[in-house]
């Protein structure tokens, strides 16, 4: 099939039928008339609107997720607003972003109340989520039905690639920035055509007066503000449009799917001749974006250090259900290091550090290679373990992770059990974007996971 004929057919996954629309109706309208009629018993001044993807009416099928913004024009407006959800509704969570808010479970749906100043365009804002109202205001006027269905392909594209979501943990498109490109391309095939040719701190849409960024998308109703600052994996969307450019498929449009068969992983391992380390912990309690801006801190600190002492590494992941396990996983040359290592002195021609190279390895046999003394040396750290625990005793660590590292379990890939770390350690041997390359799955007859 070509690749018009596979948007085609993939449009037809992300058409929301109207008993599913109707429900969320529905169940939207109840939450805000609970928050209307407590509104007026506790006698607070407030606006309370839906935003974000449903009022856009750019959600996709299986969403759960709605927006609900308390508006006022005065600072008084976060703490009235959290008073009101709290009052309002019994099962909820209180979250923590620029300022406070609330996401309320009710009826199977996630219900994010979020503060927010009250501001007209041009306007200076206050908080991040001040903006929300203008960008429904504005995509109220240039939307279509026709640009709205590309806009949910986009969508639907980048869930199947874990590109969706400009949270830490993914580092990909926020919604409101796969409306924009939509509106600016005019549908997607047009957006990944492009998008190919991007260059990184060349691709500005929109007039910017900014610094340089990877790429620039500039908010209609913020022309200070970037939308695609937060989109770290424009390189791995690059890449994902090529691949399904060049090998059309609609399974770049059916999920993301996954794999637990370690077995075959750790094949592939032994025919690349590496080792895969995963080292588990306990999650620490504290709120999932702060976690995954933690442990990415960590994963570079330890590449770091092992790669200081030698140690080979070829890739990492890292895993967490956000509940009670996270890992990092390592693909090494090897977990055990040779006992001597070759240490380089420095130029003949500096005569003052090659004496104090000499002086410090007297008892060595010391040799020249390329005008430079080099010495056979004894390993400080020879072994994966002895280097994580020299690394945790030594280095400064993310807070919240330094009990839980000092107690991490250390273990080979054939030895996890964890069905979640098992299927970041098949993601490990086969690579980005796996599950939407049917000549890998067909060569190696991968077989998907029930989800």
């Amino acid at each position: 099939m070509s690749v018009e004929e596979i948007i085609e057919k993939a449009k037809e996954k992300t058409i929301i039928n109207n008993e599913e629309r109707e429900r969320l109706n529905e169940i939207v309208k109840e939450v805000i008339e609970k928050l209307e009629e407590k509104k007026e018993e506790l006698n607070l001044d407030l606006i309370i609107e839906v935003h974000g993807s449903f009022a856009h009416d750019t959600w996709l099928s299986g969403d759960k997720d709605v927006d609900i913004f308390v508006l006022k024009r005065s600072e008084s407006v976060i703490e009235e607003a959290m008073k009101l959800a709290k009052s309002t509704f019994k099962d909820y969570v209180e979250k923590y972003a620029e300022h406070p808010y609330v996401t309320v479970f009710y009826k199977g749906y996630n219900f994010d109340i979020v503060p927010a100043y009250l501001i007209e365009k041009g306007e200076k804002i206050k908080t991040a989520t001040d903006r929300s109202r203008l960008h429904t205001l504005y995509l109220k006027e240039v939307l279509n039905d026709e640009l709205r269905k590309e806009i949910r392909l986009l969508k639907l594209f980048l869930k199947t690639l874990e590109l969706y979501g400009a949270e830490i943990k993914t580092g990909g498109m926020s919604g409101y920035l796969c409306e924009l490109l939509i509106v600016h391309y005019r549908s997607f095939l047009n957006l990944i055509r492009s998008a190919i040719n991007w260059k990184l701190y060349k691709t500005i849409i929109g007039e910017w007066k900014g610094p340089p960024e990877p790429l620039v998308v500039v908010d209609p109703v913020d022309p200070t503000r970037n939308v695609a600052s937060s989109f770290k994996r424009v390189e791995d969307f690059k890449y994902a449009c090529i691949l399904f450019l060049e090998n059309p498929s609609i399974k770049f449009f059916e999920g993301r799917k996954y794999s637990s068969q370690i077995e075959l992983a750790l094949d592939v391992f032994e025919k690349r001749g590496t080792e895969v380390i995963v080292v588990e912990f306990e999650y620490p309690k504290i709120p999932p974006d702060q976690f995954w801006g933690e442990i990415k801190r960590a994963e570079r600190s330890l590449i770091n250090f092992l790669q200081v002492h030698d140690f080979g590494i070829l890739d990492s992941l890292t895993y967490s259900d956000e509940e009670k396990i996270a890992a990092i996983i390592l693909e090494l040359q090897s977990k055990e290091l040779k006992e001597l290592r070759t240490l380089v002195g420095p130029p003949l021609n500096e005569l003052k550090n090659v004496k104090s190279f000499i002086k410090k390895h007297s008892y060595e046999p010391i040799f020249l290679r390329n005008g430079r003394p080099h010495v056979l040396t004894k390993r400080k750290i020879s072994s994966f373990n002895e280097a994580f625990n020299k690394w945790i005793a030594t280095q400064s660590l993310p807070k919240d992770l330094i009990y839980p590292l000092r107690n991490a379990k250390i273990y080979l890939a054939k030895e996890a059990i964890d069905k979640g770390i098992r299927r970041r350690i098949f993601d490990l041997a086969f690579k980005d974007f796996w599950w939407v390359r049917e000549d890998l799955i067909k060569h190696y007859n991968i077989i998907f996971d029930a989800i």
